[in-house]
C-alpha cells in the first residue's frame, strides 16, 4: 500500500472518477510513484519561475505556467 499523503483512499477516488471498477494492488504503488514524480516536476518548475520573476513566494500563476509546460491549462 502507498504511504505518504497520497494513499489508497486517494487512488481509489481517482479510479472511481475514471469509472474503474477493480484495481490491482500494484497499481497503488505505481500511481503513487508517478504522481509524486509529476508533482515534484511541476513544483520544481514553479519555483524556478518564481525565482526568475524575483518573487518571494510561489503564486497561482507560477503553478499555471508550470502546468502549461506539461500540456495542461492551455
Amino acid at each position: 500500500m502507498a504511504t505518504g499523503s497520497f494513499g489508497a483512499i486517494g487512488d481509489k477516488s481517482l479510479a472511481r472518477r475514471g469509472e474503474v471498477q477493480r484495481i490491482s494492488g500494484l497499481i497503488y504503488e505505481e500511481t503513487h510513484a508517478m504522481l509524486k514524480s509529476f508533482l515534484g516536476n511541476v513544483i520544481s518548475d514553479a519555483v524556478t519561475d518564481t525565482e526568475h520573476a524575483h518573487h518571494k513566494a510561489v503564486n497561482a500563476m507560477d503553478i499555471n505556467y508550470a502546468h502549461q509546460i506539461y500540456g495542461f491549462g492551455e
